[in-house]
């Protein structure tokens, strides 16, 4: 219901079936009152089914001889989908779009193409209230974001979303970006980052139980990209710096996905 009207995650999915009484159990129930759905020998022959629903394409299908399932196809394509497809997208088409011009483009990334929400949705409705001429871009991880009109969504990992990574003028993220962002001349990338830090998180790990050294490399890198980086409070500002080895900007504003909380008529 939060979310909208999403199309199934990619995946297989078994079929249950929810019984009219609670207490009655099947042999193949999951859950107490639900049970498997199996097809009948005489319909094998009807499977497999296709249809394209939210642009997603969806298999009815069985395994295990007569159970039914689902497979819902992932969003990217035959030939942006795999390692190998992935690796010339990072080092083809990504250093290619670089010498592009930017554009007049913000583009969002909520949780690593999760959904419309957090700081960077509030940011997103607070720019449509000023007289920009923005095109709006929203990361989207396998279709699982409900996106309004007002942005455009790019799937996360698809060729043109390595082409926003590198022609946009603004990129909003909330969570980190790839290791391999390089920020360009012009390009502002703000980092909202997700609330006050009241565990410890990056560099602020003393051993190497809970910091992969790998990781930390990574995060120290793409902290340098940033040109901004927004506080939700004075304590947590050397937090974050010290945590993330952010030596840049910082906006001590308080996150944007709670300024409703402090508007005049709350």
């Amino acid at each position: 219901v939060h979310s909208g009207e999403l199309p199934l995650r990619a995946g297989e999915w078994e079929l249950l079936a929810r019984l009219d009484t609670p207490t009655d159990q099947g042999p193949d129930s999951e859950q107490p009152g639900e049970i498997k759905l199996h097809l009948a020998p005489r319909a094998h022959t009807t499977v497999p089914l296709q249809v394209t629903a939210r642009g997603k394409t969806v298999t009815l299908g069985r395994r295990w001889y007569d159970c039914l399932l689902l497979t819902a196809a992932d969003s990217l394509t035959g030939d942006e989908a795999g390692s190998y497809h992935q690796r010339r997208l990072r080092e083809e088409t990504y250093p290619a779009a670089r010498s592009q011009p930017l554009r007049p483009t913000v583009l969002y990334t909520s949780y690593n193409g999760g959904p419309y929400a957090d700081s960077p949705r509030a940011l997103h409705q607070e720019l449509l209230t000023r007289a920009t001429n923005l095109q709006h871009l929203w990361t989207v991880d396998d279709l699982q974001a409900d996106i309004p009109p007002t942005a455009t969504p790019v799937r996360l990992h698809s060729p043109q979303w390595y082409q926003a990574l590198a022609t946009s003028r603004y990129i909003i993220t909330n969570t980190e970006l790839p290791p391999w962002i390089h920020r360009r001349p012009g390009q502002t990338i703000l980092q909202t980052w997700h609330g006050t830090p009241v565990k410890r998180i990056g560099f602020d790990f003393d051993n190497d139980w809970y910091a992969d050294p790998d990781q930390l490399h990574d995060l120290e890198h793409g902290a340098a990209q940033w040109n901004l980086l927004v506080s939700p409070n004075p304590p947590s500002t050397p937090v974050l710096r010290r945590a993330l080895r952010y030596t840049g900007t910082v906006l001590e504003t308080g996150l944007p996905r709670t300024d409703q909380l402090h508007a005049p008529d709350r």
